[in-house]
């Protein structure tokens, strides 16, 4: 059995949908993996799945101006802060 990710309504809610392709494709279950106000956009996935499938990484709408944050050289900047 595998699973589909995948957002539903308003940017509200996440939900999953186990599936089976074994013979015929057939959806399983559905399930609500979590709700709030999730970033969405009709362009590309604002989401991610881990490796495993076990973690989904999803940005969350705080309200408010939203300022980009640019880190320049963030790699050296983690070597430098994990050496310590």
């Amino acid at each position: 059995m595998r699973g589909l990710r995948g957002k539903a309504g308003a940017g509200r809610a996440i939900a999953v949908a186990r599936i089976s392709i074994a013979g015929a494709f057939t959806v399983v279950s559905r399930d609500t993996l979590a709700t709030g106000s999730f970033s969405r956009t009709n362009s590309h996935r604002t989401f991610d799945v881990s490796a495993d499938g076990n973690h989904v990484l999803v940005p969350v709408l705080t309200g408010g101006d939203l300022m980009p944050v640019v880190v320049l050289n963030w790699v050296s900047e983690l070597k430098r802060k994990l050496a310590r």
